[in-house]
């Protein structure tokens, strides 16, 4: 049908040409036709002209020679009447030409003119003959000569005439052929130039047309060929039936198959395996049934065996009668594309987070695993779901209804905004409300144009929970908080520190941009002081007082507590936060006991005020006899803060209470002799309160500068024992500076802050100490400096080492005694020091950014030694491999994916490792935290170190999200002469059995501490009793001549170990 619909214009075209060629044929012809009659009656007259002439010249020769006479004049007669008869007769011929119907259509007269010369001849000839006719009785008489010349003249004339007439007759007749040819030229024209309008024109421009569809259709189609050939899509062309006529080389590249090798087979035979999915096949299937076209996601597999996955699109080829007769398919890899969205699936399932994505209309598409937890619907509950659903129950903070349309991801969709931190409430159908996080940003087309929201949220009931506690009983303690970013200068107060100085927190907001002008002016340079120095060194407090402009006019006395809590990749500090406390009332107090007293209210020793001058005086009396020595001793009482935080306010008074009553006894009894002591001659030392959990003991007439070391530890020692505050028992310390004599001294400021350096030096230490302040301590400074260019230079020269110790299953039924794991522990081996001890380096490591370097070199060094034990040894390589983290490498925000690229690149399974913190850390810091919930995760394993000796306690240890618990070894060394810390580790084990956690004895030393935690339950052990920690081409061995350890069918143990 389209090979006859498409010839039909070319067959109409070929006729319009034919007959246009006819007509001008006919014409031609015509016009031959027309110029060869012409000229044949041109000839004819011509010639009838001429030989009209001759006739009358032949007329006069015959008068002439009829009068001459003689036989010779006879003669010429004869053959002029021969020659005039000869030449009338190709007349008449001539003049036979003309039929009856043109005789009668010649003009008159030219007949007339014929008849008359007709008549004039015969008459002529007539009398001519008569004198040449013999003689007879019957003839008649010779014409005389004068009556030949009569007759002759008559013919003359009626030659002329005839010549005349027909003259004018044929100049009538080139007339007429002139005109015919005019006329037939015109009409050739006309008929050339209606060929030229009606048929030449069109059909150029038909031919036109068709050309230049031609040149596109070819032009066209050589750029889908070269397209079809050269893309990287593979194209499959089929007939009806789905078998193969022709595929572009994209195919063969993709399935393995050439051309030859497909065609006639159909690409489901071809392609197609037992793994792709049937609905899908059954899907194209149907769509083959009814001609339609079909775009699918298929696994297929090529000809070497490999399976890859194509996005194909496949449609029907129809011919002019409408009827399929064929398929195209463009089908593109998306192995890569389907593994991603694989991959991605299962880390959206696996983020404890969840994620919800909205199509345009508000329609949930897709959800994961946590929003089904959170949201206690599953997904197929989920999808559809828009945010205006009436089912939605959801609240904004202050538990007033949220209207669907002000939901995060309905806004972004909405604006086209982005929305970050929204609180959300939301019941479930269980009637739980649950409080959620939300993040919703806008998914986006090419162009800009919103089609979709992903909304991101996390639960966070229990941290609003928590939240609110903390708010109350800030509101309730009265102190407020801030937050201050430094790279944008943004600054934030509490609704509690905004009423401090009488401002609403929106009138607050537009003054803090101005915060340093409320600040008083002599205030200025200590808190900014404080700031710098704080940023610069972490360890230093950054606690100040200050005086702040109210709203009413007056000063108001705050007391300012902060801390950097987040840094930017350069280490500059982009986060602090803190509180305020307002102290103008203990300032008036402050300022009504310099006026009249110089003693502490609290705890009634003698304030700065007092000190000053009995400092001034003992240095004066030195300088008069420099055999009166003394001594100062700044003391500042360890994790004071963490207490007030802890037990509150009330509880710190008391503790400082109790302190300064120590601080007096001990210093009274070894005045007094009840305690052996002649460090002073007659002098009592004076023991004072500078403020907070500072104190200061100035020894005068001392013997000898030395013995301010002997009242250093007693005080140490009486510090330390332990406090009772509202029936709780708390371990602390203090750190003790030290300032002598013996030491350069300027003046009673310079002695004072010679001992608090040497107090933050005792605290640096370890902390439970006193430091004496020396010049040398400058050389220690340069010495620590040394050191950490060495730990610089030790980490390019490969001088770091990594020692294993192996933690042992301690028995029990089914148990082995085989290497459940090993701990990883770094040493330094320096080229001229020899080998340094981890506790000189690695605080020097923290404190000079290192020990990030130091710590993934542990990772690293540890994890491939770790899978070459599982290569080499089998079952007898240890079960799990611990590393230790410090607190700096928690801070580490790239912690996380540190910790997965070393696994990855060891191919070291998760679970396989095990990560150490400290108990302290784990408890106290919200970063470290999230840190640890991130590699939990991960898949890691998580051990609580040191248990007992931090903050935590047995009724909080399920809000920790860690797998081991580690008695610390301090409790082991005790427990076999302490029932109290027997009870301690039994309670420890049975708690840690209960939340499903495994217990390790750190520090086993003996056999009998090993066979003492396996009776009171520990599951593994670690110590010296067991194996010393040792390099690992030492430790091979042994792990070899190790039974093989226990494997259960569950992941390893969470195992880490101390050393």
């Amino acid at each position: 049908m389209a090979a006859p619909a498409a010839k039909a214009p070319q067959q109409h075209l070929r006729w319009m040409m034919h007959g246009a060629l006819a007509l001008i044929a006919l014409l031609m012809a015509l016009a031959c036709w027309s110029a060869w009659r012409g000229e044949q009656r041109r000839s004819a007259d011509g010639e009838l002209i001429r030989l009209a002439g001759a006739q009358a010249m032949l007329a006069q020769r015959i008068a002439l020679l009829a009068g001459a006479g003689g036989a010779d004049g006879l003669a010429a007669l004869d053959t002029a009447l021969a020659r005039a008869q000869q030449d009338a007769l190709r007349i008449e011929t001539l003049l036979d030409a003309y039929d009856e119907r043109r005789l009668a259509l010649l003009p008159p007269a030219l007949t007339a003119a014929v008849r008359r010369w007709q008549d004039s001849r015969e008459r002529l000839w007539y009398r001519a003959q008569l004198p040449v006719r013999p003689a007879d009785p019957g003839a008649p008489a010779a014409a005389t000569p004068r009556q030949l010349q009569a007759e002759a003249e008559q013919a003359l004339d009626a030659a002329d005439a005839l010549v005349q007439q027909i003259q004018v007759h044929a100049s009538h007749k080139a007339a007429e052929a002139q005109q015919r040819l005019a006329t037939v030229a015109a009409l050739g024209g006309l008929l050339l130039l209606g060929l030229a309008g009606g048929v030449v024109e069109p059909m150029a421009r038909r031919l036109r047309r068709q050309h230049e569809r031609l040149t596109a259709q070819a032009e066209q189609v050589a750029r889908l060929a070269l397209v079809a050939q050269h893309t990287h899509n593979a194209v499959v062309i089929t007939d009806a039936q789905r078998r193969i006529v022709w595929v572009n080389e994209a195919f063969t590249r993709v399935s393995g198959h050439a051309l030859h090798e497909a065609v006639g087979r159909s690409p489901g035979a071809l392609l197609q395996t037992t793994e792709t999915d049937a609905a899908t096949v059954a899907r194209m299937r149907a769509a083959f049934a009814a001609g339609q076209g079909v775009r699918v996601e298929l696994l297929n597999r090529g000809k070497t065996g490999r399976s890859y996955w194509l996005d194909i699109d496949i449609q029907p080829l129809r011919g002019a009668d409408g009827q399929v007769s064929g398929y195209i398919a463009v089908e593109t890899e998306i192995t890569e594309q389907v593994y991603q969205r694989q991959r991605l699936r299962a880390l959206l399932d696996a983020l404890p987070a969840g994620m919800v994505e909205h199509d345009a209309s508000g329609a949930i598409v897709d959800a994961n695993r946590a929003a089904e937890q959170v949201l206690g619907l599953s997904r197929d509950q989920l999808f559809g779901r828009t945010p205006v659903d009436a089912r939605w129950r959801t609240v904004h903070d202050d538990l007033s209804p949220c209207p669907g349309d002000q939901h995060p991801a309905a806004r972004s969709l909405r604006d086209g905004s982005s929305v970050r931190g929204a609180s959300l409430g939301v019941v479930t159908p269980d009637g739980e409300q649950r409080w959620l996080l939300v993040n919703s940003e806008p998914l986006r087309t090419p162009h800009g144009a919103v089609h979709g929201a992903v909304a991101c949220f996390v639960d966070v009931t229990e941290q609003r929970a928590q939240r609110t506690l903390l708010q109350m009983a800030l509101r309730a303690a009265d102190i407020g908080t801030w937050e201050w970013r430094p790279d944008t200068g943004q600054r934030q107060w509490s609704a509690v520190s905004c009423q401090m100085l009488g401002y609403q927190p929106d009138e607050m907001a537009r003054l803090l941009p101005r915060w340093h002008d409320l600040i008083h002016p002599d205030d200025r340079s200590v808190v900014e002081a404080s700031v710098r120095d704080h940023i610069a060194d972490p360890a230093l407090p950054m606690r100040f007082d200050l005086r702040v402009r109210h709203r009413a006019g007056h000063w108001v006395w705050l007391q300012s507590y902060g801390s950097v809590v987040e840094r930017d990749a350069a280490g500059s500090a982009c986060r602090l936060v803190g509180v305020h406390i307002d102290i103008s009332e203990r300032k008036r107090q402050e300022q009504q006991l310099r006026d009249s007293a110089t003693h502490d209210a609290l705890t009634g020793l003698p304030n700065r005020a007092a000190l000053m001058p009995a400092l001034q005086q003992a240095l004066a009396q030195w300088r008069a006899d420099p055999g009166r020595h003394f001594g100062l001793m700044f003391l500042d009482f360890d994790r004071f803060k963490q207490v007030n935080d802890t037990l509150g306010h009330a509880a710190g008074d008391e503790l400082l209470r109790q302190i300064a009553e120590r601080l007096q006894g001990a210093l009274r009894d070894g005045a007094g002799g009840r305690v052996p002591d002649t460090v002073a001659r007659n002098a009592t030392p004076t023991a004072a309160r500078l403020g907070g959990d500072e104190f200061v003991v100035l020894l005068s007439d001392l013997r000898s500068p030395a013995d301010a070391g002997l009242v250093a530890e007693r005080l140490l020692q009486v510090l330390a024992r332990p406090y009772a505050l509202r029936g709780q028992r708390l371990h602390s310390s203090a750190s003790i500076g030290v300032v002598t004599s013996a030491q350069p001294i300027t003046d009673a400021d310079s002695l004072l802050r010679d001992a608090d350096t040497a107090m933050y030096e005792a605290k640096r230490a370890g902390r439970g100490r006193w430091v004496l302040f020396e010049p040398r301590m400058q050389t220690q400074v340069v010495q620590r400096a040394t050191l950490e260019a060495d730990l610089h230079e030790a980490l390019v020269r490969d001088e770091l080492f990594v020692v294993y110790q192996p933690v042992l299953a301690l028995g029990g039924p089914g148990a082995s005694t085989g290497c459940a794991g090993v701990e990883a522990l770094v040493r330094w081996r320096h080229p001229e020091r020899g080998l340094v001890a981890p506790g000189q380096f690695i605080g020097v490591a923290e404190e000079a950014g290192l020990i990030g370097a130091v710590g993934l070199f542990v990772l690293r060094s540890a994890c491939e030694q770790y899978m070459r034990w599982q290569l080499d040894l089998g079952p007898q390589a240890p079960g799990v491999l611990a590393v230790n983290l410090s607190v700096a490498q928690l801070r580490q925000p790239d912690l996380v994916d540190q910790v997965g690229r070393v696994l990855a690149d060891c191919a070291m399974p998760a679970a396989c490792l095990q990560l150490e913190v400290t108990e302290s850390l784990a408890a106290q810091d919200p970063t470290s935290l999230a840190r640890l919930r991130g590699l939990k995760a991960l898949g890691v394993g998580l051990v609580l170190d040191d248990f007992g000796t931090g903050y935590s306690s047995l009724s909080c240890l399920h809000q920790l999200p860690v797998d081991t618990v580690k008695i610390d070894r301090s409790f082991i060394a005790e427990a076999e002469r302490s029932g109290y810390h027997r009870a301690l580790i039994e309670a420890t084990v049975r708690v840690a059995r209960t939340l499903r956690m495994t217990t390790v004895a750190e520090g086993i030393e003996t056999a009998a501490q090993s066979a003492l935690v396996q009776d009171l339950g520990c599951d593994l052990g670690q110590g010296y009793w067991h194996c010393r920690p040792l390099e690992a081409e030492a430790l091979t061995p042994w792990l070899a001549g190790r039974p093989a350890p226990r494997r259960p069918a569950a992941p390893p143990l969470q195992l880490v170990s101390g050393g």
